[in-house]
């Protein structure tokens, strides 16, 4: 079984964390790897995924289910 030190669920979508690095999963599927080290919850406002990897900034699009490189400014 996958164990993880926290999990935050919102909608049909679970942030998880293990050993200080962040993930996601959509209803039991993992989209994106315990591999972040901050990510933010989505809002009615922004209803997606911004996930920080290093210096570079990741956008994980819920409704398309893809992740996207963006320049950080």
């Amino acid at each position: 079984p996958l164990e993880f030190d926290t999990i935050h669920s919102v909608y049909n979508t679970s942030v998880v964390v293990k050993d200080n690095k962040y993930g996601i999963y959509i209803d039991s599927t993992m989209v994106v790897p315990c591999i972040f080290r901050n990510i933010t919850l989505p809002t009615n406002y922004n209803p997606k995924y911004i996930l920080v990897f290093d210096e570079k900034w990741r956008i994980y699009d819920i409704k398309n289910q893809n992740l996207k490189n963006c320049k950080k400014s």
